[in-house]
């Protein structure tokens, strides 16, 4: 359940990125061809550059923290599932030792009885002679 969860969170999150890296191509491209076009308005170009790139620093950095905390994330559900089998795996030892305690307590329980009835036909013998 949880791991399934952080695995498309993870998948969504890659998207995203490839969305924002085939977006920042784009317009890097696009302010290439306007900077040949017009040297006219060249700094301005540069400026509007200049901001895109910044623009596209800030989300990829976004990007890589999201991913970061999200494999955080997986890791720390792996962590909890192993935490879980090894406290089933000492739940299940437990109940063995019990189950076998317990066999051998019916097996005492058996020979005592045995042990009883034997006595008792042993004094019936005694007070009949």
């Amino acid at each position: 359940g949880q791991v399934e969860q952080l695995q498309q969170k993870l998948a969504l999150q890659e998207d995203c990125t490839r969305e924002a890296e085939s977006l920042s191509a784009a317009q890097n491209a696009e302010l290439l061809g306007l900077r040949r076009a017009s040297t006219e308005h060249h700094s301005k170009h540069e400026e509007s550059l200049a901001t895109a790139q910044d623009t596209i620093m800030v989300l990829q950095t976004k990007v890589h923290d999201l991913q970061k905390a999200s494999w955080n994330e997986v890791q720390q559900a792996y962590e909890a599932l192993g935490n879980a089998r090894e406290s089933t795996a000492a739940l299940h030892e437990e109940v063995h030792k019990h189950v076998y305690e317990a066999g051998l307590a019916q097996e005492a329980t058996e020979h005592y009885s045995k042990q009883l009835l034997w006595l008792k036909s042993a004094s019936a013998e005694g007070v009949r002679q």
